[in-house]
């Protein structure tokens, strides 16, 4: 649903609508961008920040060098190894 929202827009009152038109505005920004669905255990690095993020203030955080779990994810996501859930 969010990627739809990014590629054809979203109601004026949904929650994200600022948020995903950032987002359209970077997009088009770019020449080529070939959107691909990924599940989630075969991007585990994108999983680790979604978590962390839930536990930081709200606004823009930049990590400089990568922890020592994203540095994991980063080798078993790089290999194409991945964790099923449950």
């Amino acid at each position: 649903m969010a990627l739809n929202f990014v590629r054809e827009r979203c109601p004026n009152s949904h929650l994200f609508a600022l948020l995903i038109e950032d987002s359209q505005i970077l997009v088009s920004r770019v020449q080529h961008i070939d959107w691909r669905h990924t599940l989630r255990e075969a991007n585990s690095v994108a999983g680790i920040l979604a978590k962390k993020g839930q536990e930081l203030i709200h606004g823009l955080h930049v990590f400089d060098y990568p922890t020592s779990d994203i540095k994991l994810a980063l080798r078993l996501d790089g290999i194409r190894s991945f964790r099923l859930r449950g």
